[in-house]
Protein backbone atom coordinates (compact mmCIF):
# COMPACT_ATOMS: atom_id res chain seq x y z
CA UNK A 1 0.00 0.00 0.00
CA UNK A 2 1.25 3.74 -0.96
CA UNK A 3 0.60 6.44 0.76
CA UNK A 4 1.04 10.24 -0.14
CA UNK A 5 0.72 13.12 2.09
CA UNK A 6 -0.91 14.94 -0.41
CA UNK A 7 -0.58 18.27 1.90
CA UNK A 8 3.22 18.15 1.67
CA UNK A 9 4.41 17.81 -1.81
CA UNK A 10 8.01 18.52 -0.92
CA UNK A 11 10.37 17.49 -3.79
CA UNK A 12 12.96 14.74 -2.49
CA UNK A 13 15.61 13.18 -4.53
CA UNK A 14 15.09 9.88 -2.69
CA UNK A 15 11.56 9.66 -4.44
CA UNK A 16 13.00 10.46 -8.04
CA UNK A 17 11.12 7.61 -10.48
CA UNK A 18 8.93 6.42 -7.63
CA UNK A 19 5.28 6.51 -8.12
CA UNK A 20 4.86 8.76 -4.91
CA UNK A 21 6.85 11.39 -7.09
CA UNK A 22 4.49 11.30 -9.52
CA UNK A 23 1.51 11.90 -7.44
CA UNK A 24 3.61 14.67 -5.65
CA UNK A 25 4.27 16.14 -8.80
CA UNK A 26 -0.09 16.42 -10.05
CA UNK A 27 -1.20 17.67 -7.05
CA UNK A 28 1.74 20.43 -6.60
CA UNK A 29 0.86 21.46 -10.31
CA UNK A 30 -2.76 21.60 -9.25
CA UNK A 31 -1.19 24.17 -6.46
CA UNK A 32 0.36 26.25 -8.46
CA UNK A 33 -2.14 26.33 -10.63
CA UNK A 34 -4.98 27.07 -8.07
CA UNK A 35 -6.62 24.01 -8.67
CA UNK A 36 -7.86 22.37 -5.39
CA UNK A 37 -6.54 19.10 -4.39
CA UNK A 38 -7.20 16.81 -1.14
CA UNK A 39 -7.21 13.33 -0.25
CA UNK A 40 -8.50 10.52 -1.51
CA UNK A 41 -8.42 6.36 -1.24
CA UNK A 42 -7.81 4.02 -4.64
CA UNK A 43 -7.01 1.06 -5.62
CA UNK A 44 -5.64 0.44 -8.98
CA UNK A 45 -5.35 -2.33 -11.26
CA UNK A 46 -3.71 -2.13 -14.75
CA UNK A 47 -2.41 -3.87 -18.13
CA UNK A 48 -0.01 -1.35 -18.67
CA UNK A 49 3.71 -3.00 -18.75
CA UNK A 50 5.48 -1.26 -16.62
CA UNK A 51 8.82 -0.08 -18.34
CA UNK A 52 7.59 -1.15 -22.03
CA UNK A 53 7.23 1.81 -23.49
CA UNK A 54 3.96 2.27 -23.70
CA UNK A 55 3.53 5.15 -21.30
CA UNK A 56 2.73 3.07 -17.88
CA UNK A 57 3.75 6.88 -15.96
CA UNK A 58 1.74 8.89 -18.01
CA UNK A 59 -1.02 6.23 -17.58
CA UNK A 60 -0.55 6.49 -13.73
CA UNK A 61 -0.06 10.56 -13.93
CA UNK A 62 -3.47 10.92 -15.50
CA UNK A 63 -5.31 8.56 -13.12
CA UNK A 64 -4.40 10.59 -10.73
CA UNK A 65 -5.36 14.18 -12.27
CA UNK A 66 -8.38 12.57 -13.43
CA UNK A 67 -9.42 12.06 -9.60
CA UNK A 68 -8.82 15.56 -8.59
CA UNK A 69 -10.50 16.95 -11.73
CA UNK A 70 -13.88 14.91 -10.44
CA UNK A 71 -13.33 15.18 -6.61
CA UNK A 72 -11.71 18.80 -6.13
CA UNK A 73 -12.86 20.66 -9.31
CA UNK A 74 -16.11 19.75 -10.53
CA UNK A 75 -14.80 17.53 -13.51
CA UNK A 76 -14.20 21.32 -15.59
CA UNK A 77 -10.47 20.53 -15.98
CA UNK A 78 -9.80 19.77 -20.24
CA UNK A 79 -7.61 17.31 -21.48
CA UNK A 80 -4.53 19.34 -22.13
CA UNK A 81 -4.55 20.76 -18.99
CA UNK A 82 -4.71 16.86 -17.20
CA UNK A 83 -1.84 16.49 -19.63
CA UNK A 84 0.64 19.47 -18.77
CA UNK A 85 -0.06 18.58 -15.45
CA UNK A 86 1.24 14.44 -16.02
CA UNK A 87 4.21 16.35 -17.54
CA UNK A 88 5.16 18.70 -15.25
CA UNK A 89 5.15 15.48 -12.63
CA UNK A 90 7.08 13.54 -14.74
CA UNK A 91 10.00 16.25 -15.74
CA UNK A 92 10.23 17.53 -12.18
CA UNK A 93 9.65 15.34 -9.57
CA UNK A 94 9.98 11.80 -11.46
CA UNK A 95 13.25 12.79 -13.43
CA UNK A 96 12.43 12.17 -16.67
CA UNK A 97 12.36 14.82 -19.43
CA UNK A 98 9.86 13.93 -21.83
CA UNK A 99 7.48 16.09 -23.77
CA UNK A 100 4.02 16.43 -23.74
CA UNK A 101 2.40 13.89 -26.79
CA UNK A 102 2.20 10.68 -24.75
CA UNK A 103 0.47 12.29 -22.01
CA UNK A 104 -1.55 14.39 -24.76
CA UNK A 105 -2.88 11.16 -26.25
CA UNK A 106 -4.20 9.19 -23.27
CA UNK A 107 -5.77 12.47 -21.89
CA UNK A 108 -7.54 12.68 -25.36
CA UNK A 109 -8.55 9.34 -26.60
CA UNK A 110 -9.02 8.49 -30.16
CA UNK A 111 -6.78 9.75 -32.88
CA UNK A 112 -5.35 12.98 -33.24
CA UNK A 113 -3.07 15.34 -34.69
CA UNK A 114 -1.74 17.85 -31.96
CA UNK A 115 0.54 20.59 -33.05
CA UNK A 116 2.88 21.54 -30.13
CA UNK A 117 4.63 24.57 -31.70
CA UNK A 118 3.03 26.73 -29.05
CA UNK A 119 3.43 24.46 -25.40
CA UNK A 120 0.77 26.43 -23.81
CA UNK A 121 -2.19 26.01 -26.32
CA UNK A 122 -1.32 22.84 -28.66
CA UNK A 123 -3.40 22.88 -31.68
CA UNK A 124 -5.42 19.25 -31.37
CA UNK A 125 -7.47 18.08 -34.82
CA UNK A 126 -9.81 15.34 -34.20
CA UNK A 127 -8.90 12.30 -37.09
CA UNK A 128 -11.67 9.87 -37.86
CA UNK A 129 -10.32 6.55 -37.94
CA UNK A 130 -12.22 4.12 -40.38
CA UNK A 131 -9.34 0.97 -40.91
CA UNK A 132 -11.67 -1.68 -39.58
CA UNK A 133 -10.23 -4.60 -41.13
CA UNK A 134 -7.03 -3.62 -39.83
CA UNK A 135 -5.79 -5.22 -36.26
CA UNK A 136 -3.63 -3.38 -34.30
CA UNK A 137 -0.90 -5.24 -31.96
CA UNK A 138 1.40 -3.30 -29.05
CA UNK A 139 4.15 -6.05 -28.66
CA UNK A 140 6.65 -6.51 -25.66
CA UNK A 141 10.18 -7.78 -26.92
CA UNK A 142 12.18 -8.09 -23.76
CA UNK A 143 13.48 -4.85 -22.81
CA UNK A 144 13.08 -2.55 -19.97
CA UNK A 145 13.57 1.38 -20.65
CA UNK A 146 13.17 2.56 -17.10
CA UNK A 147 16.94 2.93 -16.98
CA UNK A 148 17.84 4.24 -20.07
CA UNK A 149 17.00 8.41 -19.31
CA UNK A 150 20.06 9.44 -20.37
CA UNK A 151 18.94 8.02 -24.32
CA UNK A 152 15.83 9.66 -24.50
CA UNK A 153 17.60 13.01 -23.22
CA UNK A 154 20.32 12.69 -25.76
CA UNK A 155 17.56 13.22 -28.46
CA UNK A 156 16.08 16.92 -27.81
CA UNK A 157 19.81 18.39 -26.65
CA UNK A 158 21.57 17.39 -30.15
CA UNK A 159 18.11 18.13 -31.84
CA UNK A 160 18.61 21.61 -29.96
CA UNK A 161 22.28 21.21 -30.61
CA UNK A 162 21.45 21.84 -34.42
CA UNK A 163 18.74 24.39 -34.26
CA UNK A 164 21.01 26.83 -32.52
CA UNK A 165 22.88 26.78 -35.71
CA UNK A 166 20.66 28.51 -37.61
CA UNK A 167 19.27 31.12 -34.91
CA UNK A 168 16.83 29.35 -33.35
CA UNK A 169 16.01 27.62 -29.55
CA UNK A 170 14.12 24.78 -31.20
CA UNK A 171 14.03 22.78 -34.43
CA UNK A 172 10.03 23.74 -35.05
CA UNK A 173 11.40 27.11 -35.19
CA UNK A 174 12.77 26.37 -38.40
CA UNK A 175 10.93 26.73 -41.75
CA UNK A 176 10.90 23.63 -43.72
CA UNK A 177 11.99 25.41 -46.39
CA UNK A 178 15.60 26.85 -44.31
CA UNK A 179 16.62 23.52 -43.61
CA UNK A 180 16.21 21.68 -46.75
CA UNK A 181 17.99 24.78 -48.31
CA UNK A 182 21.33 25.71 -45.97
CA UNK A 183 21.15 21.84 -43.92
CA UNK A 184 24.35 21.43 -45.88
CA UNK A 185 26.00 23.69 -44.31
CA UNK A 186 25.84 22.32 -40.40
CA UNK A 187 26.77 18.95 -41.92
CA UNK A 188 30.35 19.24 -40.61
CA UNK A 189 29.44 21.17 -37.47
CA UNK A 190 27.48 18.42 -35.45
CA UNK A 191 27.64 14.84 -35.01
CA UNK A 192 26.20 12.47 -37.78
CA UNK A 193 24.02 11.20 -35.57
CA UNK A 194 22.45 15.17 -34.32
CA UNK A 195 21.83 15.79 -38.19
CA UNK A 196 20.41 12.92 -38.99
CA UNK A 197 17.92 12.91 -36.13
CA UNK A 198 17.07 16.62 -37.36
CA UNK A 199 16.38 15.46 -40.75
CA UNK A 200 14.23 13.02 -39.18
CA UNK A 201 12.32 15.90 -37.16
CA UNK A 202 11.29 17.36 -40.53
CA UNK A 203 10.26 14.33 -42.19
CA UNK A 204 8.47 12.82 -39.23
CA UNK A 205 6.49 16.29 -38.94
CA UNK A 206 5.59 15.98 -42.91
CA UNK A 207 4.74 12.33 -42.10
CA UNK A 208 2.60 12.93 -39.49
CA UNK A 209 0.39 15.92 -41.56
CA UNK A 210 0.48 12.83 -44.66
CA UNK A 211 -0.96 10.24 -42.44
CA UNK A 212 -4.04 12.21 -41.21
CA UNK A 213 -4.62 12.94 -44.30
CA UNK A 214 -4.65 9.36 -45.55
CA UNK A 215 -6.80 8.84 -42.50
CA UNK A 216 -9.10 11.43 -43.53
CA UNK A 217 -9.29 10.19 -46.75
CA UNK A 218 -10.16 6.58 -46.08
CA UNK A 219 -6.65 5.63 -47.78
CA UNK A 220 -5.12 2.80 -45.86
CA UNK A 221 -2.18 1.72 -48.31
CA UNK A 222 -0.83 5.62 -48.23
CA UNK A 223 -1.39 5.37 -44.31
CA UNK A 224 0.45 1.89 -44.04
CA UNK A 225 3.31 3.52 -46.47
CA UNK A 226 3.82 6.17 -43.88
CA UNK A 227 3.74 4.16 -41.08
CA UNK A 228 6.53 1.87 -42.80
CA UNK A 229 8.23 4.96 -43.42
CA UNK A 230 8.01 6.51 -40.48
CA UNK A 231 9.38 3.02 -38.87
CA UNK A 232 12.92 3.19 -41.22
CA UNK A 233 13.36 6.89 -40.10
CA UNK A 234 12.93 5.77 -36.54
CA UNK A 235 15.47 3.24 -36.87
CA UNK A 236 18.32 4.93 -39.45
CA UNK A 237 17.75 8.62 -38.18
CA UNK A 238 16.25 9.01 -34.96
CA UNK A 239 18.49 6.31 -33.93
CA UNK A 240 15.75 5.18 -30.61
CA UNK A 241 15.83 1.38 -31.52
CA UNK A 242 19.07 -0.03 -30.03
CA UNK A 243 20.87 1.61 -26.66
CA UNK A 244 24.20 0.79 -25.89
CA UNK A 245 23.65 1.65 -22.32
CA UNK A 246 20.60 -1.11 -22.53
CA UNK A 247 22.90 -3.73 -24.18
CA UNK A 248 20.58 -5.71 -26.12
CA UNK A 249 18.91 -5.70 -29.52
CA UNK A 250 15.46 -7.16 -28.71
CA UNK A 251 13.43 -4.03 -30.64
CA UNK A 252 15.73 -4.47 -33.99
CA UNK A 253 15.20 -7.99 -33.86
CA UNK A 254 11.26 -8.13 -33.40
CA UNK A 255 11.25 -5.57 -35.78
CA UNK A 256 12.93 -8.02 -38.49
CA UNK A 257 11.15 -10.84 -37.75
CA UNK A 258 8.09 -9.38 -37.40
CA UNK A 259 8.02 -8.38 -41.07
CA UNK A 260 8.03 -11.93 -42.45
CA UNK A 261 4.51 -12.82 -41.15
CA UNK A 262 2.00 -12.89 -43.70
CA UNK A 263 -1.02 -10.75 -42.92
CA UNK A 264 1.61 -8.08 -40.99
CA UNK A 265 1.54 -4.91 -43.24
CA UNK A 266 3.02 -2.16 -41.23
CA UNK A 267 5.21 -1.62 -38.04
CA UNK A 268 7.06 0.07 -36.30
CA UNK A 269 9.66 1.24 -32.65
CA UNK A 270 6.40 2.51 -30.39
CA UNK A 271 6.56 4.70 -27.81
CA UNK A 272 10.29 6.41 -26.80
CA UNK A 273 11.83 3.42 -28.74
CA UNK A 274 15.96 2.14 -27.36
CA UNK A 275 13.70 -0.84 -25.54
CA UNK A 276 10.32 -1.70 -24.78
CA UNK A 277 7.66 -2.40 -27.62
CA UNK A 278 7.10 -2.31 -31.47
CA UNK A 279 3.55 -1.31 -33.23
CA UNK A 280 2.52 -3.77 -35.57
CA UNK A 281 -0.47 -3.70 -38.17
CA UNK A 282 -2.06 -6.62 -39.17
CA UNK A 283 -4.85 -8.01 -41.93
CA UNK A 284 -7.93 -9.26 -40.23
CA UNK A 285 -8.24 -10.99 -43.80
CA UNK A 286 -5.48 -12.51 -43.28
CA UNK A 287 -5.99 -15.86 -40.75
CA UNK A 288 -3.33 -16.83 -38.37
CA UNK A 289 -1.50 -13.04 -37.84
CA UNK A 290 -2.61 -13.18 -33.91
CA UNK A 291 -1.35 -16.81 -33.71
CA UNK A 292 2.08 -16.59 -35.49
CA UNK A 293 2.90 -13.38 -33.26
CA UNK A 294 1.79 -15.57 -29.95
CA UNK A 295 4.07 -18.20 -31.16
CA UNK A 296 7.25 -15.64 -31.92
CA UNK A 297 7.19 -13.20 -28.82
CA UNK A 298 5.22 -15.37 -26.58
CA UNK A 299 1.72 -15.16 -24.72
CA UNK A 300 1.28 -12.30 -22.35
CA UNK A 301 3.42 -10.21 -24.85
CA UNK A 302 0.92 -9.58 -27.18
CA UNK A 303 -1.45 -7.22 -26.64
CA UNK A 304 -3.90 -6.65 -29.13
CA UNK A 305 -5.50 -2.69 -29.45
CA UNK A 306 -8.95 -0.84 -29.63
CA UNK A 307 -9.10 2.69 -30.32
CA UNK A 308 -11.12 4.02 -27.53
CA UNK A 309 -12.81 7.29 -28.23
CA UNK A 310 -12.76 8.83 -24.74
CA UNK A 311 -9.33 9.51 -23.22
CA UNK A 312 -8.16 9.46 -19.51
CA UNK A 313 -11.35 10.34 -17.65
CA UNK A 314 -14.40 9.63 -15.66
CA UNK A 315 -16.71 6.52 -17.04
CA UNK A 316 -19.68 5.93 -14.61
Amino acid sequence: MLRVDTADVTFKVSEVGTSTALIKGVVDYFLHTNKKVGGFSACMTSSVPKGSGVSSSSSFELVIAEILNVMYNDSVLDAIFKAKASQYAENTFFGKPCGLMDQSAIALGGVNLIDFADFENPVVERANWHFDDLDIYVIATGGDHSNLTDDYAAIPYEMKEVATLFGAKLLHEIPREKWESEKVYIEDKVSERAYLRAEHFFEENARVESAIVAIDNRDERAFLDIVNESGLSSRYKLQNTYSPAGKNKNLENALDRVVKIDGVVASRVHGGGFAGTILVFGKKTVSGVNAALNVMFGEGNVFKMSIRPTGAERLL
